[in-house]
């Protein structure tokens, strides 16, 4: 009898583990000295373009002193990356940040997440953990970190409006138990490399100008 008491609630335990909601923290220490560089695929850092060493394209710096503004999206696979996750469960952004969902550098969801390591590494200050929506832990979930600098509150408006931005690849990441004293972290990141977006007006043009060279091509 004794025995079977053991074996339903280790049965019980596992179906509640299993059910546990899942989740990850946001943190890339992991990757400090790794030597991987701009194009890095995984174990990634966090990287600046600087316009005045090369006008052009921009030199890839590693960010050690610029906190950024970050979001996150997510979804079950690598071709379906498009749910913005709230990073800010809290609530700790004000003012015009305020429900944004997103770390911003002058807030207190992004003070610090670059400057704390010093190193091209993400850190998230106040220690919360995220939880993608319904996602249970042992499920492997995809992940886009989407960066830009400057006073925008999201990434879209910052990207539309030819700020500096950029995001990594899609990259997965399994999640665990939010009981678990070990969280599985976002160190299997691509690069984020942070630059010059083209003005939208630019974008139309040189879409329009593409779109004339086709024509141009065909009536020859």
């Amino acid at each position: 009898m004794k025995k079977s008491f053991v074996t339903i609630l280790a049965l019980c335990s596992m179906v509640v583990y299993v059910h546990a909601q899942g989740s990850f923290v946001i943190d890339s220490s992991v990757n400090i000295g790794n030597g991987s560089g701009p194009g890095a695929t995984t174990g990634g850092l966090v990287w600046i373009l600087n316009y005045n060493t090369d006008p052009t394209n921009g030199t890839p710096n590693l960010d050690t002193d610029t906190d950024i503004n970050l979001s996150v999206l997510w979804g079950t696979s690598a071709g379906s990356v498009t749910t913005h996750l709230n990073i800010d469960p809290l609530g700790l952004n004000t003012g015009v940040g305020a429900g944004s969902g997103n770390w911003l550098a002058s807030q207190p969801t992004g003070m610090e997440d670059i400057t704390g390591y010093g190193s091209g590494a993400l850190l998230d200050i106040n220690g919360n953990a995220y939880f993608p929506p319904g996602e249970a832990a042992g499920t492997t979930i995809w992940l886009v970190l989407q960066g830009w600098t400057g006073s925008a509150t999201t990434y879209a408006n910052s990207f539309f409006g030819g700020g500096e931005a950029g995001q990594t690849a899609p990259f997965s990441i399994t999640l665990a138990a939010n009981t678990s004293p070990v969280q599985p972290d976002v160190h299997g990141m691509g690069a984020l490399v942070i630059g010059g977006i083209p003005e939208p007006s630019m974008l139309a043009l040189s879409s329009l100008g593409a779109a004339a060279l086709m024509l141009v091509r065909r009536k020859k």
